[in-house]
């Protein structure tokens, strides 16, 4: 039993971060391919400026990512 519990629970080999930047100008279909191809690349963190906003939400968003905005919504 002490063997399959630490098979389970084996690291993963140490990598380095991917890190994407990119400055979308308020478009949103640039925003939604960069997020998308950030996915499909394997992006780690990705930084958008000047992202797309709308006054009733606070930016476009994918369920792969997790969203960090500094405005208000």
């Amino acid at each position: 039993m002490e063997d399959n519990l630490e098979y389970s629970h084996r690291r993963q080999s140490p990598r380095d971060l991917l890190i994407g930047w990119v400055n979308v100008g308020r478009i949103g279909p640039a925003h939604n391919t960069i997020l998308n191809v950030a996915l499909e690349e394997g992006v780690d963190v990705l930084c958008v400026q000047e992202p797309w906003t709308e006054t009733s939400t606070k930016t476009q968003t994918n369920p792969a990512f997790l969203t960090y905005a500094p405005i208000d919504s």
